[in-house]
C-alpha cells in the first residue's frame, strides 16, 4: 500500500518509512523532471509515484527543484528523489495526492542518508446516492459492503458511511474510500441500512472513482463520472395495476398479524358510506408493489378533495378489535395515499399510523 512498510527500522512511528542508509551523495546528479543539480550531502527523498504528489514543508525544511521550495509538486511518475534541506531540529511534512492521499510525518533528517517513502499510490472512491422518491432514500443508516471477486472483503454488513458525504453538482453522496491494496482489481459493492440490502453491484477496475445510483425499484446505474445537476430522475409512484378513472386509493403496508382489516373514515362534505360504518369497511383487495404486499381501499369520488378527513384502521387479534389512533389524511385527485403501522402506543391502547411518502 502507500508509504510501505518493507524495513524492520520504523523512523516515524507510523510507518511512512520503508528504510534509512547511507548514500554517497557527492558527484550525484539526481532531479525531478529534467531539473538536473548536483548534490552534496543533502537529505532525500526517495518515492515511487503514480500521480502529482505535493510535498509541503510546515518548518524546519525546504524542497531543491530550481531553487528551495516550501512546498513541491511533482511533475512526473515513476522512482523519483526529491532534495531536501533542513534547518536543523525536527522537520514536519505534509504529503497528498490529487486522488485524496493524505499523510504528515515528522523526523529529524541527517545528511548523506535517503529517506525511503516506498510507493504513494492514489486511492480511489466510490460515491453511492440512493434514488429520490424510493424508500431507499429514507434509510437513516447507510452501510457499504465492498470485496475483490474472487478475493478479500469487509466484513458485512460493511463499513458505516451514513456521515460520510460530499455535495457534488447538487446532490449529496455517501462516501467510501478504498484501502490501496483493492486498487487495479474488480471489486463489488452491496448497499444497505443493517436490514434491506441492494443486489450485488459489480463496479468495475478499481482505477478510477466510481458512482452508483441505486433503488429497489429501477436498474442500478454504475458511473464514472458525477452526473450532472438535476440529471438523476426521480421515481414516481405508479398507482393500481388496474387504475380506475377519478379513484384514489389508500394503501396500507403492515407486517401485523391482525385479521379482518377494516378502514373506518370520516370528515368533510361527502358521503362515506360503509366505511363510515364501524369498525369500517372491510379490505377489498390487495395489492403487490414493489417488495411489499398492501391492503387496499378505494376512496369514494365525493371524499376526495374534502377537507379535515381522518381515518383509523381496525382489525382483530385474538378475536378482540385493534385499531390505530384517529390520523389525518388529505386525500387529493390523482394521487394515491400510503399509510404504515409504525408501532403501538400503550398510552392509549392504539396502533400508531404513519402517511409515507412513497411504498418503495
Amino acid at each position: 500500500g502507500a508509504f510501505c512498510n518493507t524495513a524492520a527500522e520504523d523512523l516515524s512511528g507510523i510507518g511512512l518509512f520503508a528504510s534509512q542508509y547511507d548514500w554517497d551523495h557527492n558527484n550525484k546528479n539526481l532531479g525531478e523532471e529534467g531539473h538536473m543539480v548536483t548534490i552534496h550531502a543533502l537529505p532525500l527523498l526517495k518515492f515511487t509515484a503514480y500521480e502529482p504528489v505535493t510535498f509541503k514543508s510546515t518548518n524546519r525544511s525546504q524542497f531543491f527543484v530550481d531553487g528551495w521550495k516550501d512546498s513541491y509538486t511533482t511533475q512526473k511518475t515513476g522512482e523519483i528523489y526529491l532534495p531536501i534541506m533542513t534547518s536543523g531540529g525536527e522537520c514536519t511534512v505534509t504529503v497528498t495526492t490529487e486522488s485524496g492521499f493524505n499523510k504528515t510525518f515528522t523526523t529529524m533528517f541527517e545528511e548523506n542518508k535517503i529517506y525511503n517513502l516506498g510507493t504513494i499510490e492514489p486511492t480511489y472512491k466510490v460515491h453511492v446516492i440512493a434514488q429520490p422518491g424510493t424508500s431507499y432514500a429514507d434509510w437513516t443508516k447507510v452501510n457499504l459492503y465492498t470485496w475483490i471477486t474472487n478475493g478479500a472483503g469487509l466484513e458485512w454488513p460493511g463499513q458505516d458511511i451514513t456521515d460520510k458525504t460530499t455535495e457534488i453538482n447538487g446532490y449529496t453522496y455517501n462516501v467510501f474510500e478504498y484501502p490501496t491494496n483493492y486498487n487495479n482489481n474488480i471489486v463489488n459493492v452491496i448497499i444497505n441500512n443493517g436490514t434491506k440490502q441492494t443486489e450485488d453491484i459489480e463496479l468495475g477496475t478499481l482505477d478510477k472513482d466510481y458512482y452508483v445510483i441505486y433503488s429497489p425499484v429501477a436498474e442500478t446505474q454504475v458511473l464514472t463520472e458525477a452526473p450532472a445537476a438535476g440529471s438523476i430522475e426521480e421515481y414516481e409512484a405508479p398507482s393500481t395495476a388496474d387504475p380506475k378513472p377519478d379513484t384514489v386509493t389508500l394503501y396500507l403496508k403492515t407486517s401485523w398479524g391482525w385479521t379482518d382489516w377494516a378502514l373506518y373514515a370520516w370528515g368533510g362534505s361527502g358521503t362515506w358510506g360503509d366505511f363510515s360504518k364501524w369498525p369500517g369497511k372491510a379490505m377489498e383487495y390487495t395489492q403487490e408493489i414493489g417488495e411489499s404486499t398492501y391492503k387496499a381501499w378505494d376512496i369514494p369520488a365525493s371524499c376526495v378533495g374534502q377537507p379535515n378527513t381522518q381515518v383509523i384502521i381496525t382489525g382483530k387479534e385474538w378475536g378482540d378489535t385493534k385499531q390505530t389512533k384517529d390520523t389525518p389524511v388529505t386525500f387529493t385527485s390523482g394521487k394515491d395515499v400510503f399509510v404504515e403501522i409504525t408501532g403501538w402506543d400503550g398510552s392509549v391502547n392504539k396502533a400508531t399510523l404513519t402517511v409515507i411518502t412513497s411504498p418503495y
